[in-house]
């Protein structure tokens, strides 16, 4: 990830493929996932929806952390009933107690923050305008050809970034950072680490950063993301206190990992890790979870293994977006922005097929990552049971038979282990 790519020109014939092959795919998720957002999201009674949620639910709860951390209010934001009635007020006067609190670390009061002035329907249209901006941004970062028109109604309307537009979520800024922080991490290692280090917003996606910063041995970068961190948590605590973070160590905190069994089961196409799969095919909770966290490691090598050997920048993207989404059993469905947006910017600056090693790879990951939440919603349906996490370990595995290790490398392995005899032999007869 350390180079502008300079990719081969497309003849005209063969470079469409790719391409037609992904708006097909995106064309035909379009129908379930609009009728399923029909029978979740329609408004019965402007601006709530039939769940009774406003229209932007999940943005209600970065506006109200922005309000609160300009008026040094943080106690509302972790009680429902309290939170309920502000809500009401400055929202909608028919929102009634659901029992939602705030639901992220208080270093997310700083996204919240620059829309606190403004009423809740400018801001949140602001939200996601800047939010498109930044996935624009980040899908032409380190590409020398200019933009192709052709991805620009997916980039709103693939499955796993049109979720987030109902949502109103986070992900299309996560989606940004990662995207961004990834590619500038060789050339521009500081601004990077500034980037990457924006997880602490939403620690559990950001844990395979590490990992993915080291395989490819981006030092510098994984130094900066470590001091921005640091700084980002300190400059949170001097500028709100430590009231936010007590709060939410004891009450948010809890409360997200009690909803972890009851809510996978309520709403099972929602959580897209492993673990609850697991769970609803008979295992307990701790087993499932121990069986999580080896599929996460497993998932985690594989990736780190196969980065360095990867010689595709968006290939790279689209292992550690898998692995990413593998990781924390709290993983929901709109975050299936990352691969989607990954796998747009694979199709839109693939190399001519004649030209590209990775061909199989290119298409297989690209259409699994645009397909998924479809394919999860529908197998949800039918069979009761989630597929999004066997899909993204599908696409890891797919870029890890991509990549065999070279000549050299067999040689220093196979010498590594025929001197393993010797080195025991020694270890138990030093004289």
């Amino acid at each position: 990830m350390d180079r502008p790519e300079r990719a081969a020109a497309q003849p005209a014939r063969q470079g469409l493929q790719l391409r037609h092959a992904c708006i097909v795919a995106c064309i035909a998720a379009l129908g379930p996932m609009l009728l399923y957002y029909y029978h979740e999201f329609r408004i019965v009674d402007w601006p709530l929806e039939v769940s009774g949620y406003p229209v932007g639910r999940d943005f209600v709860n970065l506006w109200s952390g922005g309000r609160a951390a300009w008026s040094g209010d943080f106690a509302t934001l972790f009680d429902a009933q309290k939170y309920a009635i502000d809500l009401q007020r400055h929202v909608h006067p028919s929102i009634v107690e659901n029992g939602l609190v705030w639901s992220y670390p208080p270093t997310a009061f700083w996204i919240g923050l620059p829309f606190a002035g403004l009423p809740f329907y400018p801001a949140l249209a602001l939200w996601l305008l800047l939010g498109f901006a930044g996935v624009l941004w980040a899908f032409r970062l380190g590409k020398m050809q200019p933009l192709p028109w052709w991805p620009l109604p997916w980039l709103v309307l693939a499955p796993g970034v049109l979720m987030v537009l109902f949502f109103a979520q986070t992900a299309l800024v996560t989606s940004s950072l990662f995207i961004g922080g990834l590619v500038l991490a060789r050339r521009r290692p500081w601004l990077a680490g500034a980037l990457l280090a924006g997880f602490v917003v939403k620690p559990h996606m950001g844990l395979a950063i590490p990992v993915v910063l080291l395989a490819l041995r981006h030092w510098r970068a994984f130094l900066a993301t470590a001091v921005f961190t640091v700084v980002y948590v300190v400059v949170t605590v001097l500028a709100f206190g430590l009231e936010p973070w007590e709060l939410y160590l004891g009450i948010t905190l809890p409360k997200h990992l009690a909803m972890l069994t009851p809510w996978g089961f309520r709403l099972p196409w929602m959580f897209t890790a492993q673990y609850f799969p697991l769970l609803t095919s008979g295992l307990s909770a701790g087993v499932a979870l121990h069986m999580h966290w080896l599929i996460a490691a497993a998932a985690l090598g594989m990736m780190a293994w196969a980065l360095p050997r990867l010689r595709d920048r968006d290939l790279q993207l689209a292992a550690a977006a898998a692995a990413t989404l593998l990781i924390s059993p709290y993983m929901q469905a709109y975050e299936l922005a990352l691969p989607a947006l990954i796998a747009l910017r694979i199709a839109a600056y693939a190399p001519a097929p004649g030209s590209d090693q990775y061909l199989t790879a290119r298409y297989s990951v690209a259409i699994i990552s645009l397909l998924a939440p479809v394919i999860g919603l529908l197998t949800v349906l039918l069979l009761k049971i989630n597929p999004v996490s066997a899909l993204m370990l599908a696409n890891i595995a797919l870029l890890v038979a991509t990549t065999q290790p070279s000549r050299a490398e067999f040689d220093r392995w196979r010498h590594a282990v025929s001197r393993w005899p010797l080195q025991v032999r020694r270890r138990l007869n030093p004289s």
